[in-house]
């Protein structure tokens, strides 16, 4: 039966029947409901989507996306694939020098992903006008690799490696400036690719002695061959090989990407 309550300002207010309280909590119920249906859709839809994105091969329009691609004036680290699942050894550089061969300044790979001395620029080819910043570097194109920290271009010549006995890879030049044995070739890896790809595969040919740059695990810096206070220990040789193989494969991946 109704019943009746006292309100403020003592009048008294007669209470709805229970029939009339129910209501309330149906149409919570139905909201609930509806709520945990468009949710389910909504789920569903996510995971169709996924499945159908996984399932479709990338258009040439994906392939053109400029903000996927390695820029002029960016400053890039390069993993070595092959090594340490593509994510553990990066081209790196120093104020150490070579203790034989060219004496230049040495380039090996460094272990440590956030180290500042592996972070390189990338540039025109040697004495030609300068790049746009943010220009897509093409497949094939030549550039040059300056040391961030250094100033000292990526550079490769006739003295052997200290490890391998192969051909020696160096820091060179001042400011930024060397001379022709400072450019390399980006040698895209897969075919339709016009750019170079962040996170795809490449191979940089020197293009003086056209020996690919190159790294092998079993080549590490060590107490034996650099001394008890190497300052490279751990690090990887950094060499020039006649022909390109899984060793000749880098990857950009960190670093400091311009576009236009």
């Amino acid at each position: 039966e109704p019943h009746n309550s006292k309100v403020s300002g003592g009048q008294t207010k007669q209470h709805q029947s229970t029939s009339d309280n129910i209501k309330p909590v149906i149409r919570i119920q139905d909201m609930i409901i509806k709520a945990f249906t468009i949710s389910l859709l909504i789920a569903s839809a996510v995971f169709i989507a996924t499945i159908c994105l996984k399932s479709t091969p990338p258009s040439a329009a994906d392939d053109d996306s400029s903000d996927k691609f390695v820029t002029c004036g960016s400053a890039i680290k390069l993993a070595h694939v092959e090594t340490g699942g593509g994510s553990k050894y990066y081209l790196d550089s120093g104020d150490p020098s070579y203790g034989s061969g060219s004496g230049q300044q040495i380039v090996t790979l460094n272990p440590n992903k956030n180290a500042h001395s592996s972070l390189w620029l990338v540039r025109e080819e040697h004495d030609t006008p300068q790049c746009a910043p943010g220009e897509p570097v093409k497949c094939n194109a030549i550039i040059r690799l300056t040391h961030v920290n250094t100033q000292k271009n990526l550079h490769s010549h006739g003295f052997r490696s200290p490890i391998t006995g192969q051909q020696e890879i160096s820091g060179y030049g001042e400011g930024g400036e060397g001379d022709n044995g400072d450019n390399w070739r980006v040698v895209c890896i897969g075919s339709g690719q016009r750019y170079w790809h962040r996170n795809r595969d490449v191979i940089f040919q020197h293009l003086e002695s056209t020996r690919y740059m190159a790294a092998l695990e079993n080549a590490e810096y060590n107490e034996r061959n650099c001394g008890g206070r190497c300052p490279i220990m751990n690090h990887l040789e950094c060499f020039g090989r006649t022909n390109a193989d899984k060793s000749t494969r880098f990857r950009a991946t960190l670093g400091i990407h311009l576009s236009k």
